[in-house]
Parts: structure tokens; sequence; C-alpha cells
């Protein structure tokens, strides 16, 4: 956690940076959505509203890319190999 004096001095540096535009997310976009979403929440109902939209935050998660890269690999095979067998179980069952 950062201290108050420190957010102060932010929020005041950041009244004289102008921001660029990101590009679209392309990495776990829905992970990044989710934190988006909350840090909304966050910041909605103080002075710090509109910060998220500014830009410059450098914001760090619990993502690991590579192991999430690996997760969706298995559950992909997962799910492929579980529609395979339920379109094989309902074939019998139609007969």
């Amino acid at each position: 956690m950062i201290k108050e004096s420190e957010r102060l001095k932010a929020l005041e540096k950041i009244k004289t940076i102008t921001f660029k535009q990101h590009a679209r997310i392309s990495r776990a976009p829905y992970f990044v959505l989710a934190v988006k979403d909350q840090l909304e929440t966050l910041l909605e109902n103080n002075a710090d509203k509109g910060l998220l939209e500014q830009g410059g935050l450098t914001i760090k998660t619990s993502l690991d890319w590579e192991l999430q890269q690996v997760a969706e690999k298995q559950s992909n095979r997962a799910r492929m190999t579980s529609s395979g067998s339920m379109g094989r179980t309902i074939s019998r069952l139609l007969l």
C-alpha cells in the first residue's frame, strides 16, 4: 500500500501528464476487464474518480500468463474430450 502523501503527490503529477489511448486488450481480456471493473468500483465514490480513464496507472496482478496458457489448453482438451463422449452417449440414447 502507498502512503497518503505518496498518493497525493502522484495525483498532482498526473495533472501535468498527457496520456495516449492504450491499444486494445489482446491477452486475457476477461481477466483485464474484471480488474478494470473492480478498480472502477473502488474509485467511483471518492476524489480519484476518473483516474482510470486518464491512464498512466501501473497495475500489478497475480495472473501468470504462461500458466494461464497451459490451463486454457488443458481446458480446451477436456472440453473436446467430453463433447465427443457426450455425442456418443446421446446417439446411443436416441437409438
